[in-house]
């Protein structure tokens, strides 16, 4: 934090050099008083989202509300009374919502997508693997619908770079309504050497769903 007078500044949250060991916070606003920071959070190695207050003079870091569900677009009233964001169980589409600083009861503004009422929609998980170099990377992974467990399914893999928290995805609905898993992994992009970086990324990821019983592994795309 700066002082505008004179420019003191005064570090208020201290991270780890190793970035990947932070859990992800970003400003978002002061408080109408100015005594304290709100932001968003997320934990790096579980779907755990949320906002916190830091204290501006202490630092003391408070939670606001920390879940599994997908905050976006965060923005607080000037009188400091009102959030409004959007929100998602981490499955379906989001809507908007609004809250009190409590976050005790959101109130639900929007209802965009009515169809999703009448509709299964597939269920989500992160799920940990190790890419051939060893490196520890996380993907999306989204069951068929009704999917019961220890059923070998075919799997279909989207790649591009990083992929960890879920949301509601077009293609996995489609695609888990026809009974396909859909598995969105990372991979540890080397510049200018994409395609064996995507290969071991995605070898690596389908190796695993072969291990939790869930991939059959002669239906693989």
């Amino acid at each position: 934090v700066v002082n505008v007078a004179d420019g003191a500044r005064k570090q208020i949250l201290t991270l780890d050099k190793d970035e990947e060991k932070n859990p992800r916070i970003a400003a978002l606003d002061w408080s109408p008083d100015g005594s304290a920071i709100y932001a968003t959070w997320s934990a790096r190695d579980k779907w755990e989202r949320g906002l916190v207050r830091i204290d501006a003079t202490t630092g003391q870091m408070t939670t606001v509300v920390k879940n599994a569900n997908i905050y976006g677009g965060v923005r607080l009233s000037r009188d400091g009374k009102r959030f409004i964001f959007t929100m998602s169980d981490g499955d379906g589409p989001s809507d908007l919502y609004t809250s009190d600083p409590s976050f005790a009861a959101p109130k639900r503004l929007t209802t965009l997508n009515p169809w999703v009422a009448d509709r299964k929609l597939p269920k989500s998980e992160l799920v940990k693997y190790r890419d051939a170099d060893g490196k520890e990377l996380y993907g999306v992974l989204r069951y068929p619908v009704d999917y019961v467990a220890g059923r070998k399914v075919p799997v279909i893999f989207e790649l591009y770079e990083t992929f960890f928290d879920n949301g509601f995805n077009a293609r996995a609905t489609f695609l888990g309504h026809h009974g396909y898993a859909f598995f969105t992994p990372s991979v540890n992009l080397v510049v200018g050497r994409p395609g064996e970086t995507w290969a071991k990324g995605v070898t690596a990821a389908a190796n695993k769903l072969i291990d939790m019983g869930v991939a059959d592994p002669d239906r693989l795309g």
